[in-house]
């Protein structure tokens, strides 16, 4: 019965003596390093563990002889020598008078590439010079990056549960913003000019991209809406149109004024 729930868990196992050499291997751990069973048998754990972690090794046959359990993260080997990270749980048990090894051996190196992926992504979102703003699927907010309180002088526990259409300063936000949530769910991107308001009561205009973020399933679990502040841009655009509007009647004027002189 052992042997049966041995071979057949989806975990990596593998038995090893107190000198470090395998006496045992289930098929996925025949699978996980690509090694036939008989293969595996007889080797060292220095043989399927890279040499930058040679010294892991022996510190799992130091404590788990020890304390009886071992964990460490490390680089392991595969029989074509390509190399891939796993996590090791160790145990100590005892079979026919004699001490052995167990190691539960999980391939994490997805993991870590996707971690390190968050890593790099939730590095972009916090230094992104605009504001970024993630909801829930009832466009309840979670997130604002500090780009976000900077601008509005709201902060990060001032918002969390809050809607995102509170911040919309529109005369009719519900309605306005019934637009923008009917836009996102259909599949679309809206994208458009909102009046928001600030922390202190004022009013500005905001440029926003609202999408939606959707699991494998195509279900829809978040919104994310990327925001800047065009305030002085539109300002400056109503100056230059001001200016152009008093050049133009400075022009009429003075060519009515020459056609009486005449």
């Amino acid at each position: 019965r052992h042997r049966t729930i041995f071979d057949s868990t989806i975990d990596s196992l593998l038995v090893f003596d107190t000198e470090g050499r395998i006496v045992e291997a289930n098929p996925a751990a025949c699978r996980m390093y690509e090694y036939a069973r008989e293969e595996l048998l007889g080797l060292s754990g220095m043989d399927i563990v890279h040499p930058d972690c040679h010294h892991k090794f022996e510190d799992f046959k130091h404590q788990a002889r020890t304390t009886g359990e071992f964990y460490t993260e490390s680089v392991d080997v595969r029989k074509d020598g390509s190399t891939f990270e796993v996590e090791v749980h160790g145990t100590t048990f005892n079979f026919n008078g004699k001490t052995h090894l167990l190691a539960v051996i999980r391939d994490i190196t997805q993991q870590k590439k996707d971690s390190a992926e968050m890593t790099k992504l939730s590095a972009a979102v916090n230094q992104s010079a605009n504001m970024i703003c993630i909801t829930d699927a009832d466009w309840i907010i979670e997130y604002v990056n500090p780009q976000f309180s900077e601008v509005t002088g709201f902060g990060l526990l001032e918002v969390i549960g809050e809607s995102l259409s509170t911040l919309i300063a529109e005369r009719d936000n519900e309605e306005f913003f019934r637009v923008i949530r009917d836009t996102v769910q259909s599949g679309k991107t809206w994208s458009g000019r909102v009046q928001c308001v600030r922390k202190n009561g004022e009013i500005y205009w905001e440029r926003q991209t609202i999408s939606a973020i959707h699991d494998t399933n195509g279900r829809i679990t978040n919104y994310l809406a990327v925001k800047e502040d065009i305030t002085a841009e539109l300002t400056t655009r109503e100056k230059l149109i001001e200016s152009d509007k008093l050049v133009a009647v400075g022009t009429l004027a003075a060519g009515v004024s020459h056609e009486f002189k005449n």
